[in-house]
């Protein structure tokens, strides 16, 4: 079946491979010498044809992941994994002509979630990587970056310890993979742009230096111009904050809190979730997260028991920032003068509440001291009117 892989006729192409695929889905054995063919066949100018062609160049490399491949470019080499290569074949399938094409490419890329982390990395990277560059020797007399200059005029020499990287003696061994998550996100198409990020959440899992990186490209996704995208990023990063809590820069944090003010009921839902499951680490952060929760409240009346919910499992992760400064703060209370009793019905002055009582029994006990009696006595309210937020 496989000399038809080559027909002249596109069809006969595309059934060829389709029936290789379905053998093997059935239990029969890819022979590692197919994959040549494969590769070539995810070149083919028929789209259906490089669409069977990818999965079987997932096929077999998730079969025979350790073979070595050996590739030879520009007089250079290097020995690496069927199934590393297999990635960067399949990551430079992203800048496909076809949305089609592309879609499929972002979502299988998801299941390499054993590749090498070197080439895992290189697709948020929107420069060459520097350990894909090789010296090729040249004959005497090469000229390197000073090729043109005339002679009599002076060459530009190369500093000393600086190898001249612009020069043809280095060659891009495979770039394929570099950038390939970077171009997903960035798509026309909303289709390709989800399946990047659902592949990105299935890496994440396997591999905390790729999930790290991808938390600042899933937050810029919150800017996104399709809701459905904004909803998918904020699915990818609570199922990553739920694994490890969420550590947001000072940026991260001012994107997701101007995300609290979507239209969209379902993505500020989801934003108040993500927030659940964050790490912050300075106090400031926190004030300034309390003062948009103010805000939304005020806002958007209709989302207060989420935004409790998130506030809860905020008061149970930052305890150590909740100190009795940051208390008086939230709360306005006054170290010298007899504080006037909050309405118990305010919900900010509620959701002030259940974050301060949602820390560690100890930090409870030492505020003690500093909250108001009149906070005790609205508790049992609170309780029953917000079951699940307060202990």
């Amino acid at each position: 079946m496989c000399r038809y892989c080559s027909d002249s006729h596109p069809k006969v192409r595309q059934t060829a491979l389709g029936g290789i695929l379905q053998q093997h889905m059935m239990g029969a054995k890819l022979e590692v010498e197919m994959y040549d063919d494969f590769v070539v066949a995810t070149k083919d100018d028929f789209e259906q044809v490089r669409l069977v062609a990818m999965e079987l160049v997932w096929a077999i490399s998730s079969s025979r992941p350790e073979h070595p491949v050996v590739i030879q470019q520009h007089g250079a080499s290097e020995t690496i994994r069927l199934l590393d290569d297999a990635f960067v074949k399949l990551c430079d399938m992203v800048n496909d002509s076809s949305v089609v094409v592309r879609q499929r490419a972002c979502a299988i890329l998801g299941r390499f979630t054993h590749v090498s982390s070197r080439f895992l990395a290189q697709t948020f990277s929107k420069q060459v990587m520097s350990h894909l560059r090789r010296f090729v020797p040249r004959g005497r007399g090469y000229a390197g970056r000073n090729r043109g200059v005339r002679a009599g005029q002076a060459a530009i020499p190369t500093p000393k310890g600086d190898a001249d990287v612009e020069s043809e003696e280095f060659r891009l061994l495979d770039s394929g993979a570099a950038g390939a998550f970077v171009h997903g996100l960035e798509d026309e198409y909303q289709e390709v742009r989800d399946a990047a990020i659902e592949s990105i959440t299935e890496l994440s899992f396997a591999s905390a230096e790729f999930s790290a990186k991808a938390v600042d490209f899933l937050v810029d996704m919150f800017n996104d111009s399709s809701d459905r995208v904004r909803l998918c990023a904020i699915r990818a990063l609570i199922a990553i904050g739920r694994r490890t809590p969420l550590q947001l820069t000072e940026e991260q944090l001012s994107i997701a809190l101007s995300a609290m003010r979507d239209a969209s009921a379902s993505v500020r839902r989801g934003v108040y979730e993500v927030l659940s499951v964050v790490s912050l680490t300075k106090s400031e952060w926190l004030q300034r997260l309390m003062e948009e929760v103010r805000r939304c409240l005020e806002r958007h009346s209709e989302d207060q028991f989420d935004i409790y919910r998130a506030l809860a499992s905020l008061g149970r992760t930052h305890t150590q920032l909740i100190d009795a400064s940051f208390v008086r703060t939230l709360l306005g209370l006054s170290e010298y003068y007899l504080n006037r009793e909050a309405r118990i019905d305010d919900p900010v002055y509620a959701g002030n509440v259940i974050l301060i009582m949602n820390t560690v029994r100890g930090t409870r006990q030492r505020l003690a001291t500093v909250l108001p009696d009149y906070v005790f006595s609205h508790l049992p309210y609170l309780r029953d009117k917000y079951p699940g937020c307060l202990p």
